[in-house]
């Protein structure tokens, strides 16, 4: 078995993460092929598991069958047997995945004690196991994961139950019946006709009153067509809202683990994308070779009082009092990724205010560079940072004859 790229570039990524860890002693191939053992060992676990509870189911079913001899069969203590437990469990996991919500329950922390147990026995070193329980058995995943399980072994001990009855009917003559201390004929019609629905909705032969009455215990023998009535809507009760219902159930929870997998996958290399698209944009920037001599950049700024009239004028990411020099002229603000790009789809002549109180950092170099094709002045106004500025414009290619410090 093999993991998809996208999981492998988020195992390296959660590695390269994991706080006071490195994988300078784990090379990357090395991490990939330790993870993917434990995912194929987890995953065998759980195949083996659901075996294991199918021969259970196929072994515990018969005993239901217990006759006493007289080949009589309580069909409702039958039917509860086979199917009690698992509307119980079924019960239980809808009220644990309402009040736990995103939380995994115990199903999700077995496999993570197993998960610890199975590392060093598969030479898994602890950061491969901690990258394994953060992309597989942690957030919604956990959850969904817990009722994929859950369901899985139901329905393989219910499908092995459902073998078991068939082939214990198919060589056994039985006759089914009811008797009752408390309830009446009348009580097991209407237990009867709610647990008919779904059989007569795929045509499945269910039983009538008069069926009913029939078998009672007091009866001393069923008809042949009776008791195979009987025993098709037995198996088809336990098929319908026993298998079937685990079934769906199943898949639900296992469609919507494979979503929440995947939107962690996605999510996690589309940061480590971005991240990696900033870095390679943002520091060639910042580090490339200066366009202009050294001279240039110590060259003393030029100062001015006034802006020209003839030029539109931007504030860029501006935090301090508005400049005097503006108090009768309209300016506008260049803010947010939005503003820079409404400047530079304008292409007007331009003079931008840089306030120098603020140090230039990479997301303002990279815009400033990306003005280069606009006919721009810029203006630094303050005192703190004007020489960090005057060289930073510089750097990403910026005339110094364009730059000029503005007096307030």
């Amino acid at each position: 078995m093999t993991i998809s790229a996208q999981e492998s570039a988020t195992l390296l990524e959660t590695l390269h993460n994991q706080e006071g860890q490195s994988l300078q002693s784990l090379p990357e191939k090395k991490a990939v092929l330790a993870y993917t053992k434990l995912v194929t060992t987890m995953r065998s676990l759980q195949w083996g598991a659901c075996l294991i509870f199918l021969l259970i189911g196929m072994l515990a079913a018969p005993m239901s069958f217990e006759t006493s001899g007289n080949q009589k069969i309580n069909i409702f203590w039958l039917l509860g047997v086979l199917l009690g437990a698992h509307f119980f469990s079924l019960l239980l996991w809808c009220i644990s995945l309402v009040v736990h919500r995103r939380k995994a329950n115990y199903s999700t922390s077995i496999l993570s004690s197993i998960s610890q147990h199975l590392a060093p026995r598969l030479d898994v070193p602890p950061l491969i196991l901690d990258a394994f329980m953060e992309i597989r058995l942690s957030g919604r995943r956990a959850k969904w994961l817990s009722g994929r399980l859950i369901h899985c072994f139901w329905g393989s001990y219910l499908l092995g139950g459902v073998a078991s009855v068939l082939f214990f009917l198919m060589t056994h003559q039985v006759h089914f019946f009811w008797e009752t201390t408390l309830l009446t004929s009348s009580n097991f019609a209407t237990l009867t006709e709610g647990l008919n629905v779904l059989p007569r909705l795929v045509g499945i032969p269910v039983p009538s009153l008069n069926d009913i009455q029939q078998s009672q215990w007091s009866v001393a023998s069923q008809s042949e067509s009776l008791r195979q009535m009987w025993a098709i809507w037995l198996l088809a009760c336990v098929l319908i809202y026993g298998v079937f219902v685990r079934g769906i159930l199943f898949l639900i929870c296992h469609v919507n683990y494979r979503l929440a997998h995947m939107h962690f996958l996605k999510s996690r290399t589309h940061i480590t994308s971005v991240q990696s698209a900033v870095s390679s944009v943002i520091d060639p920037d910042v580090q490339q070779p200066l366009k202009h001599s050294r001279s240039d950049i110590h060259t003393a700024l030029p100062t001015v009082t006034q802006l020209p009239a003839e030029r539109e004028c931007y504030l860029f990411e501006w935090s301090r009092t508005i400049p005097q020099v503006l108090a009768s002229r309209s300016w506008h603000p260049i803010a947010s990724l939005a503003d820079q790009t409404a400047f530079l789809n304008a292409n007007v002549s331009a003079v931008i205010l840089i306030n120098c109180q603020v140090s230039p950092d990479r997301g303002s170099l990279r815009f400033m560079a990306q003005t280069l094709t606009t006919n721009t002045h810029y203006y630094l106004v303050g005192e703190t940072f004007v020489t960090d500025w005057q060289q930073a414009l510089i750097s990403v290619g910026v005339t110094h004859n364009t730059i000029k410090k503005l007096i307030e």
